[in-house]
């Protein structure tokens, strides 16, 4: 059963890949770890390009792991052609059912659009997106005056976070 919504969900994955021939789709999980993806309920989905605010919320699915991977298939899913039309789409989960953080804690989606700033007073711009590189994550600034930065989210440069106002950063604005 499917109900569209158009309150605030937190995207927590996406829909990748069809799997086989039976409705299953790969998952990409945006969550740490990537298993904490399963714990959260409801899922809601959006298109990943679309500029809506609506959320289709799902109630019936099977999720498994398979290998190094997950994998999902929703209701009325029993083919191939029916995991396509999945592909893509964001996961979403109710803010209200993700888990408190320490003080020192934070939630990517809640950096974005927060102004950076270095020690020097300087505006660097705002998070336009928080990635993962493998190593530790990357806050993406831009700016009207600066070009992209990408500054490692790590203690050694990022010295306060306020989300929603102000992240004051170790960082010239002249370094790549």
């Amino acid at each position: 059963m499917q109900t569209t919504l158009t309150h605030s969900f937190v995207v927590v994955g996406r829909v990748s890949r069809p799997f086989g021939v039976k409705g299953w789709n790969h998952l990409t999980s945006f969550t740490d770890p990537p298993e904490n993806l399963f714990q959260y309920r409801p899922w809601a989905l959006q298109e990943e390009s679309s500029d809506a605010t609506e959320w289709c919320v799902i109630k019936n699915f099977d999720v498994q792991c398979q290998g190094n991977g997950m994998l999902v298939c929703f209701e009325n899913c029993s083919s191939r052609d029916d995991a396509t039309t999945y592909v893509n789409k964001l996961i979403g989960v109710p803010r209200e059912v993700l888990p408190a953080l320490n003080d020192d804690e934070h939630y990517w989606v809640d950096l974005l659009g927060t102004e950076v700033i270095n020690l020097e007073a300087e505006h660097l711009g705002t998070v336009q997106d928080v990635v993962w590189n493998g190593a530790h994550p990357i806050l993406l600034v831009g700016g009207e005056t600066v070009s992209d930065l990408m500054i490692p989210l790590v203690p050694e440069y990022v010295r306060k976070i306020d989300p929603g106002a102000e992240i004051h950063v170790s960082w010239a604005r002249d370094w790549l």
